[in-house]
Formats: C-alpha cells, sequence, structure tokens
C-alpha cells in the first residue's frame, strides 16, 4: 500500500521588464545607497534611482566595457574587459583605476566580489584579492 501525495506548485514567476540602459547591453547590475548601477557592453556604467524606470549614463565611465560591478559601503567597484579594475568613491561621478596590469590578459576582469575587507577579482587566468585595492595575485 503506497500514498501518493500530489503538490501543486506554481513554476510560472512573474517578470517586469524595466527600461534597460540606452546605448549598452547590461551586463552586470549592483544596487548602492537605494540606486542601481548597471555595468554595459559598451557604454560604460548607467545609475538608475528610480527601480530601472529611467537611466542615466555616468560619463566618466569613460565608455567601457563593464563585466562586473560590486560594493563595499559607498564604493564601487566596475571591472572591465581589457581596461583593469576601476573604483569609484562617489557613487559614480568619478573613476579611479586601481588595477591595470602589463599583461592584457589581466586586465580582462570577469567577476568582482568584495568579502569583509578585501575585494577579489577573476581575471583571465588567475583570481587577485586585495586588502588595500592594489590586487596582489594569490
Amino acid at each position: 500500500m503506497g500514498i501518493l501525495i500530489l503538490i501543486n506548485v506554481s513554476t510560472s514567476k512573474t517578470w517586469e521588464q524595466v527600461n534597460g540602459p540606452v546605448g549598452g547591453q547590461a551586463l552586470c547590475i549592483v544596487q548602492c545607497k537605494g540606486s542601481l548601477f548597471a555595468g554595459s557592453v559598451n557604454g560604460g556604467v548607467f545609475r538608475s534611482d528610480d527601480k530601472g524606470i529611467s537611466w542615466y549614463h555616468l560619463d566618466s565611465s569613460y565608455s567601457l566595457a563593464i563585466t562586473a560591478l560590486a560594493v563595499k559601503g559607498d564604493t564601487l567597484f566596475a571591472g572591465t574587459r581589457y581596461s583593469g579594475l576601476f573604483l569609484s568613491p562617489d557613487l559614480g561621478d568619478t573613476w579611479v583605476n586601481v588595477y591595470l596590469n602589463g599583461d592584457p590578459q589581466h586586465r580582462k576582469i570577469n567577476t568582482v566580489n568584495v568579502i569583509g575587507d578585501e575585494i577579489y577579482i577573476g581575471t583571465n587566468p588567475d583570481i587577485l584579492r586585495s586588502s588595500d585595492f592594489a590586487c596582489d595575485k594569490l
């Protein structure tokens, strides 16, 4: 004798399209201080202060290919396809390159993650970390 239990689980979830950044395909999104930031293929970083209804381009992001974004406190980090890692201490108004290795493969940032007081970046072919944002090889 067996017991058959049927559970009806809905697999359909609701997704709502928001206005994407104009001029750029979004590769990554992060939230900081109530704003959304999107990194795009060729348009740099875009910011939305209204949950994605409208976006504006952060001109100082140099129209780079942004492949990864991360946040630590008020600081944004942007990994790029060919130009290393950038840091913005003021929610995207200004950017400073904090990692530009001489080897072009190490300038391809695939992922950025902040864990505690350290930042980790995944490059081709290494993982690097820094506690002072001057990334040293693991």
